[in-house]
């Protein structure tokens, strides 16, 4: 009994904690494939900007047209990609209920509007 109740005191602190995590600490991912319209695997950059001043969250480049981003806010947010070989893209993510991944799947890119 006595072995019991030591446990129940060293575990209730964690199970506090646990229940009351914030949202900002559970693990948000958000990933996807970039496509040129010609099926080449484009280079650039991913940026998470705030909505309210598009101020830069987090952000990464990739190199083979995939990217993944570990999100660390609790709202909507805008995603930015950008790269010379195709138009800069800015899209509108909302946050799943389940805030795990976010996979954004294929996305063929437009191409830009100048040319060498």
């Amino acid at each position: 009994m006595k072995s019991s109740l030591v446990l129940f005191i060293f575990l209730l602190p964690f199970h506090i904690w646990a229940t009351t995590a914030p949202l900002d600490s559970i693990p948000l991912t958000i990933t996807a494939q970039l496509t040129l319209p010609s099926g080449d695997l484009p280079s650039g950059n991913a940026m998470i900007l705030s909505p309210k001043d598009s101020s830069l969250l987090t952000g990464d480049f990739f190199l083979d047209g995939t990217f993944e981003l570990d999100v660390t806010t609790t709202t909507p947010f805008l995603l930015q990609l950008t790269s010379l070989e195709f138009k800069d893209t800015l899209l509108w993510i909302q946050l799943p209920t389940d805030r795990s991944v976010i996979d954004l799947g294929v996305i063929e890119m437009k191409p830009p509007n100048w040319a060498l």
